[in-house]
């Protein structure tokens, strides 16, 4: 009787945390994003998601989905990069990827890493079918990991709250996300001085709307988690990875489906 695929905005699509200008192996100044110039540094960023519906009568309807996507971000002044995604692919999308592959976006931050403007983000098929450049232009704020107004050092917690409407495949959603951070030690990571954070981020979506012709009301909530490291020395970020469940409930006018969704993703330099 039902027919229902329903794809969730990816949650961190390029989760980077950068930082710059260390005080000393120990500490990092909190403007530390005022780079000037920088050659580009390359990413490999991969991204998987399992969800399942329990669909009275028929059992459970899985859909997997994966995405690799190699990207590049070069400093070009105080405040401002550059972000290039060089190849992308994907399976078990609706949208193709192609239109992503070559943007380049300029961005602004402010010292303490929020995202304030990102260029070349209009009329690309991908984003537009993402949620828009708002929706979009958040995955690149993942990029820039929004600092403690105190000096960064081991024992440092900081929070982040992100509120965000989503029109995405006839759905208007609003997600809500808290961001708890801790700069939990300074260790090596492969041979490199690196700083250590880890991070909890509490998830809610609620939305609504016409999907395949069958109008519905959705809940997701759940808890992704994640270890990021981060050169001490430079900035450089060296790998994250983040995970977590979401679970809830899609309202329809004959049922009510329990859906779960298992994400993770990686972020790391390309070798």
């Amino acid at each position: 009787m039902y027919k229902t695929t329903i794809h969730i905005l990816p949650l961190s699509i390029f989760f980077a945390l950068l930082f710059v200008g260390c005080a000393s192996s120990q500490e990092a100044s909190r403007a530390m994003y005022d780079w000037g110039t920088s050659d580009p540094v390359e990413y490999d960023v991969v991204q998987a998601q399992n969800q399942s519906i329990e669909i009275p009568g028929q059992g459970t309807q899985e859909t997997t989905s994966t995405s690799a996507t190699s990207m590049t971000l070069e400093a070009t002044g105080p405040f401002q990069f550059k972000i290039t995604i060089t190849d992308a692919e994907a399976t078990g999308s609706p949208l193709s990827v192609d239109p992503i592959i070559g943007l380049e976006s300029e961005v602004v931050i402010q010292p303490n890493g929020l995202l304030t403007s990102a260029s070349g983000l209009t009329g690309n098929a991908y984003i537009d079918g993402m949620g828009g450049e708002e929706v979009f232009r958040e995955s690149l704020q993942a990029l820039f990991q929004i600092v403690p107004d105190e000096t960064l050092a081991q024992g440092v917690e900081w929070t982040n709250e992100i509120s965000m409407p989503i029109e995405r495949m006839g759905l208007e959603m609003s997600r809500e996300v808290s961001d708890t951070y801790s700069c939990t030690q300074l260790t090596t990571y492969e041979g490199t001085p690196a700083f250590e954070i880890e991070s909890t981020s509490k998830i809610s979506m609620s939305g609504s709307g016409n999907q395949g012709g069958q109008e519905m009301d959705l809940l997701i909530q759940g808890t992704m988690t994640g270890t990021t490291y981060i050169d001490a020395a430079t900035g450089q970020l060296l790998s994250t990875e983040q995970s977590g469940k979401l679970s809830g409930i899609i309202d329809m006018a004959e049922a009510s489906l329990p859906i779960v969704m298992d994400i993770t993703t990686s972020v790391n330099v390309a070798k």
